[in-house]
């Protein structure tokens, strides 16, 4: 994956949430960081800590190897002006659009896509990291609900010091 700012640049994160029917929502997160860790992919963590029974309608189904690229991203906070732009575009334009400027993806930093309301500790500026987006992804077989995605959010601070033991763990659909 390609260095980012304030990142650690080596080793592994692996997340973990409660194994249930809600995904885990309202329950803490478990997030470990390996930073020297072996390559033989045997020698790592292959079970969930939170394993309960196994539910058949979880947002994933297996584990999973997402491969990030460095892009540049517009934002906006302003939703209404998103939608007033592309009723003026043209149809021709409305991908080049939406590939420049819809927020929705699987991403590590920048800008979370709230699908429904923001999670407090970011809002707050208490969690103003995004750790990890994990979004509707058919190739990885990943959905939240409907249509949705999850978000990994942690300090400025506790990401500074490989801190990851402090770190809130949010998920809506439409």
């Amino acid at each position: 994956m390609p260095s980012l700012e304030g990142f650690p640049d080596k080793g592994i994160l692996q997340f973990y949430i409660v194994n249930s029917e809600d995904y885990g929502y309202d329950e803490p997160c478990r997030i470990i960081y390996i930073e020297n860790y072996e390559k033989n992919k045997d020698s790592l963590l292959h079970e969930n800590p939170f394993q309960k029974e196994i539910e058949e309608n979880l947002p994933f189904s297996h584990e999973c190897k997402i491969l990030f690229e460095s892009t540049v991203m517009a934002t906006t906070d302003y939703e209404d002006t998103f939608e007033e732009i592309l009723d003026e575009i043209n149809d021709e334009d409305e991908d080049e659009f939406y590939e420049a400027f819809a927020s929705g993806a699987s991403r590590i930093g920048d800008y979370p896509t709230f699908v429904q309301n923001p999670v407090e500790a970011y809002e707050s500026g208490e969690k103003s990291v995004l750790l990890l987006q994990l979004d509707e992804d058919p190739i990885a077989d990943i959905m939240f609900g409907d249509s949705g995605n999850c978000q990994f959010f942690i300090s400025i601070e506790d990401l500074k010091n490989k801190n990851f033991s402090d770190v809130v763990y949010d998920w809506a659909c439409c």
